[in-house]
């Protein structure tokens, strides 16, 4: 900025070299990263909102010019429901650059409000068992009720025939009443849909 070096004391003054790394400023608009998004939703029809859209950062001059913006974490699909959805992270964490925003925490919103879920009841029988142990292996529920959510047209034409899903019974696991394992749901082929939430069933090993 044309200041004067100030504080720095020379010794010898006969041959010497100073490095002073230049730093790039820049103003970027901040971003999250959303993995396993369903077929059939796109990013832009999320309502994605940031309580602080851009942010002032510092870096070496290759870094910066190869960012558009500036990824402050990542969000699993899975983790969405049908409704107003709200992370914080710290931008203070992201590699590369030095943060000159006074900023600690950034709230990102996803409202999937414009979304419907509807509850689908799947029955025992449409539950395979993956069993990696010795012994056998019975799911003592009757049924396992799942909340699915996602557009409208999509939701209505389905049924809970549609849905199957599968249970993992670990090598691990002990022979004994009321194990619980964790449900993997199978999902038709019919896009803009996802499962809310996870889900165990209650198994018996014998």
């Amino acid at each position: 900025y044309g200041n004067e070096i100030q504080n720095i004391d020379i010794d010898d003054s006969e041959g010497f070299k100073i490095t002073i790394p230049v730093f790039k400023l820049a103003k970027l608009p901040v971003d999250v990263e959303i993995t396993n998004i369903p077929d059939g939703i796109k990013k832009e029809e999320m309502n994605i909102t940031y309580s602080v859209k851009e942010l002032s950062i510092a870096g070496e001059a290759k870094t910066v010019d190869n960012l558009s913006a500036l990824s402050i974490g990542t969000i699993d699909f899975s983790e969405l429901k049908n409704t107003k959805n709200v992370f914080r992270f710290d931008p203070g964490t992201i590699a590369g650059i030095k943060l000159k925003s006074d900023v600690e925490v950034i709230e990102v919103t996803i409202d999937l409000s414009s979304f419907k879920s509807k509850e689908v009841t799947i029955p025992t029988s449409a539950i395979e068992i993956n069993n990696a142990t010795d012994l056998k292996a019975t799911i003592t529920d009757k049924n396992v009720s799942v909340t699915i959510a996602g557009n409208s047209e999509s939701l209505e034409s389905l049924s809970a025939s549609d849905f199957s899903a599968s249970v993992k019974i670990d090598e691990k696991m002990t022979a004994g009443e009321g194990k619980k394992a964790e449900l993997t749901v199978v999902m038709p082929e019919v896009s803009g849909i996802w499962v809310i939430g996870s889900y165990t069933v209650t198994v018996s090993l014998a």
